[in-house]
């Protein structure tokens, strides 16, 4: 038997458009480690308060122990998640591509690069820290769009993730990106 984990906090709004670890774990009829809790809070005090919860420290750990991995990648435009639940300014998001941020991953941003890119908020977001995400052995991504070509190839370049689902069309334009930046195909 396995366990299924959040990687991050999924309370975001009235709905839940952050995990589907539930379903995954009736699926398979797994033990589910869930991380109850705002993937972004108000204050550091807030987090801190959180990170002291036996059941929220207990679901981190699993979470950092785990092998396989499946998330989502987030473009950086008025559109993404964080804005259109309004966790997030669109002023946030302008600063972000400023310091050259073009994807996020559990609410860890980096740039073309794959380099990670601290946040102003960054004491305030609970989900795995940059470092425990890239420990993870087997990082499968989910990314379709052509609106998130962008922060799927800074990914790539960076070497952030194992394996890519996505469609025809956005792999298409992936790899043309990757030709332009002198990267070599994926396979």
């Amino acid at each position: 038997t396995f366990t299924v984990c959040d990687l991050a906090g999924t309370m975001i709004g009235q709905t839940n458009p952050y995990t589907i670890s539930w379903l995954l774990a009736q699926i398979y009829n797994a033990k589910l480690e869930t991380l109850p809790v705002p993937v972004l809070v108000e204050s550091e005090a807030t987090r801190n308060a959180f990170l002291q919860e036996p059941r929220i420290i207990q679901a981190l750990e699993e979470g950092r122990k785990c092998d396989l991995a499946y998330t989502g990648i987030a473009h950086l435009g008025p559109d993404t998640t964080m804005v259109k639940i309004g966790l997030l300014s669109q002023n946030d998001i302008e600063s972000l591509i400023d310091k050259g941020a073009v994807g996020e991953v559990l609410m860890r941003y980096f740039n073309e690069r794959g380099e990670y890119i601290s946040t102003p908020w960054e004491n305030q977001i609970i989900s795995l820290e940059w470092s425990d995400i890239r420990r993870i052995p087997n990082l499968v991504v989910i990314a379709a769009g052509l609106h998130k070509v962008d922060a799927i190839v800074g990914a790539l370049v960076g070497k952030l993730f194992h394996c890519l689902i996505t469609d025809t069309e956005t792999a298409k334009a992936v790899i043309s990106a990757l030709e332009k930046t002198g990267v070599q195909k994926p396979k």
